[in-house]
């Protein structure tokens, strides 16, 4: 009885617990070239410009488009599932045009609070001065501070910099994110739903062994 029990808990708590469905790409290949402020959507996500400016870039990705901090400030993009719901953050590729050391941020946000972070850092030096400028120095992270952690918003901040003699700015490409499933909107269940749900559970089978006495 004890055995059966336990099964029917463990049954019982996998249908309010979250699932992971299978992995996405925000690769950007549709996007066109300059100014961008969104939104776009890809895969069942969306994303657009929260601040400052970004730059669309059609053909100079790991491969295909990608998206640049704007070479004068830089840009944050806001990252979302369409109609809302939580994710995951699962890894990307990064570059940055005329030079090399530039960090990336990754934020994670659940109901507007931030959760977990990652920050990359680009380290491919620049072209030589001969070379024309090129974002072919790409490379790819793995989550690490944001691993497994259920959000519902990616913030990437994509570092841009005009001032001096040479501009530099970053660029991202090929997010990996993965839907959480059996997800009732935002709402994360709590240890007392489930401690509600094994005593109502329990309640059952303590009738059922009073029905055959």
């Amino acid at each position: 009885m004890h055995k059966k029990l336990l099964l029917t808990l463990v049954l019982a708590s996998t249908t309010l617990l979250p699932l992971s469905a299978a992995a996405v790409i925000i690769d950007f290949d549709n996007i066109s070239t300059g100014s961008f402020t969104g939104p776009a959507s890809e895969d069942g996500f969306t994303y657009s410009l929260l601040s400052g400016a970004l730059r669309g870039d059609a053909s100079n990705g790991n491969p295909g488009g990608n998206m640049q901090g704007d070479q004068r400030a830089g840009g944050v993009l806001s990252i979302a599932r369409m109609g809302g719901g939580r994710f995951t953050f699962d890894g990307t590729d990064i570059a940055s045009f005329e030079a090399f050391g530039i960090d990336v941020l990754f934020e994670g946000l659940l109901l507007g609070t931030v959760v977990g972070s990652d920050t990359f850092t680009t380290s491919f030096p620049p072209p030589p001065s001969s070379s024309p400028p090129s974002f072919d120095r790409w490379s790819t992270h793995s989550s690490s501070g944001l691993a497994g952690i259920a959000i519902d918003e990616l913030r990437v901040d994509l570092f841009g910099d005009g001032a001096g003699d040479r501009s530099a700015w970053a660029a991202v490409d090929n997010i990996v994110l993965t839907a959480v499933t059996g997800d009732p909107g935002n709402d994360v269940p709590e240890p007392t739903s489930l401690a509600l749900l094994a005593l109502g559970v329990a309640g059952a089978a303590a009738r059922r062994r009073r029905r055959r006495a």
